[in-house]
């Protein structure tokens, strides 16, 4: 797992520096021409280079080992550090929404200038290739944050677009089409912001990560496994831990009740390599007793 963090870690300086090139790019031309699309664009750009800064300090804490105050670990820290990036992002949604706003009572038209389409031609490209790396490699170590930030990134991509689409409507003369995508372009940071936040709570809360029933179908194939049930998972698909109960044959020694333990868990870590601790407890098996309760799967 830990090399996973040093994976992502790299991951995210990566996009860092590239983020920062797209906002002194947008940002520059932004305020030379006067657009404010732009220049809210390059405004959420630098909360991408902000939330990659956010997710080093999430990852440099999650790293850590698990500690007598924290004997699961630290890997929420991730989760954490993405629910802030998804909260920045809604308060960046808001601000974007009161400068198209002040634009509406007070419009200044754009300068549209050749450096502008050059700009933000690049960027867009730059933000497709970012989006993609982000996704990959969230993908391929189970990572949350980067995950979440390349949806984050992907949403420039629309928003240059729209940028883009202002910026035409703004030749044909609409100028005030400047503060209407600038709306646009706080709906979409607003949607996303609320997306991942939505995503991570239920990781933040202990809902169940990996399905019930996937979980008693291979547990009950085992040998010496009568009945299963008070099956539970939390965590994430980067970091899960279960818990079960299993019934037994009350015949059957101490030794032989661990050993059967012992194969449930490597059974389960085989089959979702991102587990990382499973507890098993052991009961008598009594024919014709239900043990089943609120977390069983019928």
């Amino acid at each position: 797992m830990s090399e996973n963090y040093n994976k992502i870690r790299l991951t995210l300086i990566y996009t860092l520096i590239l983020n920062l090139l797209v906002v002194i790019g947008k940002l520059t031309v932004g305020l030379i021409s006067n657009s404010l699309s732009m220049i809210s664009d390059s405004l959420h750009s630098l909360l991408d280079a902000s939330s990659n800064i956010i997710g080093l300090i999430g990852i440099r804490i999650a790293k850590r080992k698990p500690d007598e105050g924290h004997p699961y670990g630290h890997s929420k820290y991730t989760s954490l550090a993405a629910l802030l990036i998804a909260v920045l992002l809604v308060i960046t949604a808001f601000e974007v929404f009161q400068g198209a706003i002040t634009r509406f009572m007070t419009p200044v038209a754009p300068e549209i200038t050749v450096i502008n389409w050059i700009v933000m031609s690049a960027t867009i490209g730059l933000n497709v290739f970012i989006s993609r790396f982000e996704r990959h490699q969230g993908l391929k170590y189970n990572s949350n944050i980067l995950i979440a930030d390349s949806m984050h990134t992907n949403t420039d991509i629309y928003l240059s677009l729209s940028v883009i689409a202002s910026f035409i409507l703004i030749y044909l003369g609409y100028p005030l089409f400047d503060p209407v995508f600038s709306i646009v372009i706080g709906i979409v940071i607003f949607y996303t912001g609320f997306s991942i936040i939505k995503k991570i709570s239920s990781e933040l809360t202990d809902s169940l990560v990996i399905d019930s029933r996937l979980i008693k179908e291979i547990v009950a194939n085992i040998k010496g496994v009568k009945d299963v049930h008070k099956i539970r998972s939390r965590g994430s698909t980067a970091e899960c831990f279960v818990d079960l109960h299993i019934t037994v044959d009350r015949s059957l020694s101490v030794e032989a009740g661990h050993d059967i333990s012992i194969q449930v868990e490597d059974y389960l870590k085989k089959a979702f390599p991102f587990i990382k601790d499973v507890t098993v407890h052991i009961e008598p098996y009594v024919k014709n007793v239900s043990k089943r309760d609120e977390f069983d799967v019928k």
